[in-house]
């Protein structure tokens, strides 16, 4: 994502919690992005993040999609 180079001012490839409130960015967000708890982002990190809530938001599609076929 465009906006991860803009937080990782120290450049080492990672987004510390630090940089992300430094960022203005909501700590609850980096919280639930923040898959094994270090602490620290990589964009590995974010990718399998935004696969997760991809799959969720298909899974719910799916169901809400079933249950108007019963209807």
């Amino acid at each position: 994502p465009t906006w991860f180079a803009a937080l990782d001012t120290d450049g080492d490839k990672q987004v510390s919690l630090f940089e992300w409130r430094k960022g203005g960015k909501p700590v609850a967000a980096f919280n639930e992005m923040d898959l094994n708890g270090d602490g620290l982002l990589t964009r590995d990190e974010y990718a399998r993040y935004a696969k997760i809530l991809d799959d969720t938001l298909k899974q719910k599609k799916r169901e809400k999609d079933a249950e108007e076929k019963e209807k």
